[in-house]
């Protein structure tokens, strides 16, 4: 079966949210040729706003960096003794500190957050620098009978689009590209709908 006429091709977009990932936007694009799903796309990226409030100190990045410490609301100041304990119990397993060496919790949770942060600035900002306010595709499929057919690229335009009109954000290339992705990006380059951008493609 052939797409002849790209105009009979409907696309929706549906936005979600993963309490599990409470700082991520999910766009889902779906590809539709009379009422048959041919096709589907999603989208990811941070929230600035979400970012900010989750990611308030270090030891939330050094969780997200997978070391599974306890956090809870508020200042880590703030926390009792006993949640300081527990945290530089576990802190002290990875080694970012030695509660022993100091004089009062707070001075210890403080050296761990130095020590934290010593590890994890550069590639915590690299993170950000690529997930914040750059929605990116993470997937993309369509039926095999219509691939190499324009529906992947008409994906692509229609979430920009969605994007562009709805938040001001443009659509961003994945870090990692298969080859049918990166011949993708380079035909929407060559069409004037895209750019690169340190090394990132990026619709325009």
């Amino acid at each position: 079966m052939k797409i002849l006429d790209l105009a009979d091709l409907n696309i929706s977009m549906e936005e979600s949210r993963d309490d599990r990932l409470e700082e991520y936007r999910f766009l889902i694009v779906t590809a539709t040729l009379h009422s048959q799903k041919i096709g589907h796309m999603k989208v990811a990226w941070m929230d600035p706003k979400t970012v900010a409030k989750k990611y308030n100190n270090w030891f939330a990045v050094a969780r997200n960096k997978g070391n599974t410490i306890p956090i809870w609301p508020g200042k880590p100041k703030n926390w009792s003794d006993d949640q300081k304990r527990e945290i530089l119990k576990q802190l002290k397993l990875y080694g970012f500190v030695n509660p022993k060496q100091y004089e009062t919790l707070d001075q210890a949770l403080r050296a761990a957050e130095k020590a934290i942060k010593h590890k994890y600035q550069e590639s915590w900002q690299k993170t950000l620098d690529f997930l914040v306010d750059k929605p990116f595709v993470e997937d993309t499929q369509v039926n095999p009978e219509y691939q190499r057919k324009g529906v992947a690229r008409a994906m692509y335009v229609k979430a920009n689009e969605y994007l562009k009109t709805k938040y001001g954000l443009n659509l961003w290339g994945s870090e990692l590209q298969t080859d049918s992705a990166r011949m993708l990006w380079q035909n929407l380059q060559q069409a004037g709908l895209a750019t690169q951008e340190n090394n990132r493609w990026r619709m325009i």
